[in-house]
């Protein structure tokens, strides 16, 4: 049964450590211990957290910044019992994501979880490179609000089955049902919180954008069995009733919403329309976004919010799409509980008003997709209706206001740019107001404005004038844009945070003189600095990687950056996207361009807005040049590619679950130029459809040969027999196979670890993890001085091993073992002094500088097994697979060796004095002793298949 989450009320009672600047890996796993034991005695638990390292988010451009510090860790506490995510900086709270349950595995997260740590990298990098203070928000505690809210909704639910068993197959992606999308799941979710409505409401006809599914029904003819619903169809027996009740409501609010859907990915953006119209919520819900709200705002409406019972459907942005889930519950520490919608894994409490907003705090660009855009917004007021509903608070919101010209008493002229409703749409005056320093409206300027937007729809540009209200006295105002509330009062409008954007104008008046201060606005100015290939060639007529780098000399730049290239009397666009700048600061573009053929050389050219505080929401702008960028290209041989392959070798045949299948290869071409991919299609080992592909980009002339090599995962398939082929795309786009060979090879999902020599020990690693088998302990050696070693058995039978970890093995007695691989994203002990790697001869090697080396086996006598150089210096020796060595810095000094079988070894070797019964006896050798134990001298011994210590008295 999936954990439930508790509060953790530990405001007052937890004291965490704080250290000055960056906070070290071991101090953050203190911090992260720390508060995992306040957390458990909270519940009434006593159990000792065992944390391991799953994650260090480390800035994009660490070595250009000059920072080495990690942005925060994420530590997965035992199997599968939660996360703890600890900031890397001590100007933020130093917990800033906490879950009870799950495993944190980087490649494989829920994709609302995966924005937030993007998200979070963004702001940990912005806070690392400034001076600014302590960035969490502070949370005064408020009368109408309680002090914290237990999760509000009760299902973990996601987008897999039975989920999506009422959504359209997708017969592009071998006839599989489409996802439900992420969306849908939130928006079933909260309505799991009252099982309500009954039934949807209204028609739905349309077309999904991508495939062209028609989508047609009734939605009032389709009820909801919420009685028959399950919290959580994870490991449940389930009825073909409770399938089809949840698949059902999850298809309506796909529909709702006008879901693109698709078997690898479905997305839809939500209004509260859709809520209102087909699913029967208040009509007072509403959509706002974070741009136009401060972090305290923003945190302070969602705690209303949660604080009346209501869940927040919480949705953020990236250049790869947007990603919604659930925000239903916060604790009195500053953090809010998090429902993922991935079948409750990884739900817990994560830090979100410290998210900053796109403008606030721009962030880095990534590698290929653009900058990540915080865009970030939030939809209030889900509850059931109640007769008719509440009435919806609409309200408008714009980007900046500019001054046009010399105001006077009779005339000001001033353009409000960007003008946006919200959720709700807006129906109502707009003026521009005048407001004093109580932020009281005291008049307006000209005529009051009659607008009509509907939700999500904008003006570009609205130009208001007129004459100065005659009674304004004397005195400093604001002026700004203003529409009425409910009570039918002026209001000042929200205005866009952060530069370049302005939200008011500074008006002193007197007497007939009057006169207007605009804060300066200063453009941003973005300038070519160059172009770089990201291959040896570049090919005429092929797609090619780039780095373009642009410099910023001005202001803060948010907005497109567009490519384009001269064609005849006319500039064609071939690439476009949304980047943030911050001001003096580089973007470097990393982008794929088609180059076009016949050429030699190419030219490009970069654009950005002029005026970018209008451009948000519209892709109409001024376009300014930055600048040029020349590159060379190569004309290849005309011709269709003859493509054949050899030296075809797996590294592995018999590999593991969660060891890749390692593969090499020689490609030659004796055709034409083929620029495009080559993949690895994987076949069950009877044919059929392909299971799992893998592909490089390759860039192969007439007569020329490359040596490829790729890495074909193989987490997604059960142990088994398979084979792969290799193909590359046709000029008609058809995959093609270059040879027609089967290239097998097994997955296996159990492994066997041999102890071979009496005394029980011996070395073993494995590229996957593993469950240490009854009979077995794994340890580490954590220390060495000039006597002896430290050997920590931390994983004993039942313990997970993580990937890749060089072991000491200690058994029961000489025999081969049996253990079960698993997937696990656990890393590696750090504190291991035991290495595996070895170099491509196949020589033990623990990396630069000089080491000994320490070989596991038996000493000269052959009477006390461990770890021995192989001659005085301590030199390299070739190691066999699966096997571990000792290797420490050669400065060090130490002996040249270290038994592990002696009555010193820190193993646990019993002591044992001489004994009435006539006991099987060997020596460490393996050689059967046939005499009295009152006859031998003092020694190790192995008695009765044991490792013992035999003192005489």
């Amino acid at each position: 049964m999936m954990k439930k989450m508790t509060l953790l009320l530990l405001l007052c009672t937890v004291v965490l450590s704080v250290w000055a600047g960056p906070v070290s890996r071991q101090q953050a796993q203190q911090i992260a211990t720390r508060y995992l034991q306040q957390t458990c005695r909270a519940r009434g638990g006593g159990i000792r957290p065992h944390l391991t390292l799953a994650y260090e988010a480390r800035p994009k451009a660490a070595r250009n910044l000059g920072i080495a510090s990690p942005l925060f860790y994420v530590f997965n506490q035992g199997k599968s019992e939660g996360i703890v995510i600890v900031a890397g900086d001590d100007r933020m709270k130093s917990v800033i994501g906490y879950a009870d349950n799950g495993h944190f595995d980087r490649q494989v997260l829920p994709e609302g979880l995966n924005w937030w740590i993007l998200a979070m990298e963004e702001t940990m990098t912005r806070l690392v490179k400034s001076s600014e203070q302590r960035l969490l928000s502070v949370y005064a505690a408020s009368d109408s609000l309680q002090p914290s809210v237990a999760p509000l909704v009760k299902v973990n639910w996601g987008q897999g089955a039975p989920y999506n068993e009422s959504c359209p197959v997708d017969k592009a992606h071998n006839n599989t049902p489409s996802l439900t999308g992420c969306t849908a799941v939130a928006m079933a979710q909260v309505l799991s919180k009252w099982k309500y409505p009954a039934h949807g409401s209204g028609q739905v006809n349309y077309n999904t954008l991508t495939h062209k599914f028609r989508q047609s029904a009734l939605l009032d003819t389709i009820p909801f069995q919420w009685n028959a619903m399950l919290a959580s169809y994870k490991g449940s027996k389930v009825t073909a009733e409770q399938r089809k009740a949840v698949a059902e409501l999850m298809h309506v609010c796909g529909m709702a919403v006008k879901m693109d859907y698709c078997a690898i990915a479905s997305g839809a953006k939500l209004t509260a329309e859709h809520l209102d119209k087909y699913l029967g919520i208040d009509p007072g819900c509403n959509i706002v976004e974070r741009v136009y709200y401060n972090r305290a705002e923003w945190d302070a409406m969602i705690r209303k919010e949660l604080s009346a019972g209501r869940p927040v459907i919480y949705s953020g942005y990236s250049m790869s799409g947007g990603h919604a889930f659930v925000c239903d519950g916060y604790n009195a520490e500053g953090l809010f509980h998090i429902n993922w919608g991935w079948d409750g894994s990884l739900n817990g409490y994560f830090a979100l008003a410290e998210l900053n907003s796109a403008v606030e705090h721009a962030g880095e660009p990534t590698d290929a997709e653009g900058s990540f855009n915080l865009d970030q917004d939030i939809v209030l007021g889900i509850q059931p209706k109640v007769g008719e509903g509440n009435v919806p608070e609409m309200q408008l919101f714009y980007n900046s206001l500019e001054l046009n010209g010399i105001p006077s008493r009779t005339q000001l002229k001033a353009s409000i740019h960007m003008v946006r409703a919200d959720g709700n749409g807006y129906k109502g005056e707009m003026v521009l107001g005048l407001f004093d320093a109580d932020n009281q409206y005291v008049g307006r300027i000209g005529y009051a404005n009659s607008i009509d937007l509907p939700a999500q729809y904008y003006y570009r540009e609205y130009p208001v004038s007129g004459a100065f209200p005659a009674e304004v006295a004397d005195g400093n105002y604001v002026l700004r844009p203003a529409i009425k509330n409910k009570d039918g009062k002026f209001v000042p409008m929200r205005g866009r945070k952060g530069s370049p954007y302005v939200e008011g104008l500074f008006v002193s008046v007197k007497g007939n003189t009057i006169a207007v201060t605009q804060p300066e606005k200063v453009e941003a100015e973005l300038e070519v600095r160059g172009i770089k290939s990201l291959s040896d060639k570049v090919y005429a007529g092929a797609k090619n990687a780039f780095e373009i780098t642009l410099h910023n000399a001005g202001a803060l730049y948010n907005g497109p950056i567009t490519l384009t290239r001269h064609d005849g009397d006319r500039e064609v666009q071939i690439f476009d996207n949304n980047y943030i700048v911050e001001s003096g600061e580089d973007l470097v573009l990393r982008v794929k361009l088609q180059s076009p053929e016949g050429l030699d050389r190419d030219t490009l050219s970069i654009w950005y807005a002029s005026n970018d505080g209008d451009i948000w929401h519209t892709n109409g702008y001024e376009a300014a040049l930055a600048g040029q960028v020349s590159y060379q290209m190569t004309v290849p041989t005309a011709g269709a590619p003859v493509l054949t392959l050899s030296d075809v070798k797996i590294e592995n045949k018999l590999t593991y679950l969660g060891e890749p299948l390692r593969v090499s290869m020689t490609l030659k071409n004796a055709g034409g130029f083929y620029g495009k991919d080559i993949y690895c299609f994987v076949f069950p080992k009877n044919g059929g459809q392909s299971i799992s592909s893998v592909r490089q980009q390759v860039y192969i002339d007439k007569d020329e040969a490359q040596k490829l090599h790729f890495t074909i995962p193989v987490n997604n398939l059960v142990a088994d027999d398979y084979f792969f082929m290799v193909y590359y795309v046709s000029a008609n786009g058809a995959y093609t196979s270059i040879s027609t060979t089967y290239h097998a090879f097994t997955v296996q999902d159990e492994g066997i670890i041999s102890v071979p020599n009496v005394v029980g020990l011996g070395v073993h690693c494995v590229q996957h993890a593993f469950i240490v088998p009854e009979g077995l302990a794994c340890g580490v050696v954590t220390a060495a001085d000039g006597e002896k070693l430290t050997v920590d058995y931390r994983y004993a039978a039942g313990a997970v091993v993580p990937a890749g970890t060089p072991l000491v093995i200690k058994a029961e007695r000489r025999k081969s073992y049996v253990y079960q691989v698993v997937l696990s994203s656990e890393e590696q002990p750090e504190d291991n002094l035991l290495r595996a790697t070895v170099d491509e001869d196949g020589y033990t090697y623990a990396g630069e500088g000089d080491y000994a080396y320490y070989r596991f086996g038996a000493d000269h006598a052959n009477t006390d097994y461990g770890f021995y150089r192989v001659d005085e210096a301590g030199s390299a020796f070739r190691l066999g697979r699966n096997k571990s060595y000792l290797a420490l810095p050669a400065s060090w000094g130490h002996p040249v060796g270290y038994g592990l079988s002696t009555a010193n070894d820190v193993t646990g070797i019993e002591t044992l004095g001489q004994s009435p019964i006539v006991p099987v006896i060997y020596t460490l050798s393996g050689v059967r002793v046939k005499a009295s134990l009152s006859t031998f001298p003092s020694g190790l011994y192995i008695v009765n298949g044991k490792k013992v210590y035999i003192r005489q008295r």
